[in-house]
């Protein structure tokens, strides 16, 4: 199938899974980690020479608001001082994106990810293991949509 394709019918899907969302059910963007270096404003000069650096993980969720019936965008972010991008640093940001949604909305019981693609964090082999495995999990009920054409 051309690559072409399968973004349409990828996108498709994407369009349709947040038009027929319903109560219960929620819809979480991620996209792949990046470090950013730290700056102060006004800091003395050797601040200047040794800058720290943080990931941020921003995630996007969309949970159905049924009080006016439309979606509502829950944007979560995390910062950390782990600098490394790979699968188990993501499954931690993962459950504490869960916990907090959770907690945002109770009601939630299946978690539908899209990912961006990223195969150091997203699109592998460990993240498959984890889905059939369900370990660690807060929920124990997701499914995972990575594009095939990255």
């Amino acid at each position: 199938m051309h690559p072409s394709l399968l973004h349409k019918a990828q996108s498709k899907y994407s369009s349709k899974t947040k038009d027929e969302l319903i109560e219960g059910t929620a819809i979480i963007l991620v996209n792949f980690s990046e470090n950013h270096t730290c700056i102060m404003q006004d800091a003395i000069q050797s601040v200047h020479w040794k800058k720290e650096q943080v990931t941020i993980h921003p995630f996007l969720a969309y949970v159905k608001d049924t009080a006016n019936d439309k979606l509502k965008p829950i944007l979560m972010c995390v910062i950390s001082d782990h600098l490394v991008h790979g699968t188990t640093t993501f499954w931690t940001f993962q459950k504490v994106i869960d916990q907090d949604l959770i907690k945002e909305v109770s009601q939630i019981k299946y978690i539908k990810y899209f990912s961006d693609g990223s195969s150091a964090q997203y699109k592998n082999f460990k993240n498959f293991k984890k889905s059939v495995t369900m370990e660690q999990h807060s929920l124990g009920v997701y499914t995972w949509n990575d594009p095939v054409a990255t």
